[in-house]
């Protein structure tokens, strides 16, 4: 079988955006008077995209803060999601021994 192309994810395969995604959660967390939350519950919330993401790191009983929290969120993120992101190891020369097929990114984030 043979591929014209190969569409990656980003986040969580490519790249490991965990630390700033962690970092921001808890710095928005402390600004809305709310229980921070760990490195592994951040990792365990990365994926689904933003609004699951707010809807796994709130508190249930906060979920009506849910637009303060992705609002403040976003904001903090588009300053540091590049703090301590990094590729995965083996990503670079991973791509670089695929250079012979067109390859593409996925991610739900706004833009990368």
């Amino acid at each position: 079988m043979e591929f014209e192309a190969i569409i990656f994810d980003l986040d969580g395969t490519l790249v490991d955006t965990a630390p700033d995604v962690w970092r921001s959660a808890n710095h928005t967390l402390r600004r809305m008077g709310l229980r921070e939350i760990t490195l592994e519950e951040a990792q365990r919330s990365i994926g689904p995209g933003p609004d699951n993401f707010a809807r796994i790191v709130l508190p249930e009983e906060q979920l009506g803060r849910f637009d303060e929290f992705i609002s403040l969120f976003r904001q903090h993120y588009a300053d540091h999601c590049l703090d301590n992101t990094r590729p995965f190891p083996g990503v670079i020369e991973l791509l670089q021994r695929l250079d012979f097929i067109r390859k593409a990114v996925a991610s739900n984030k706004p833009r990368i």
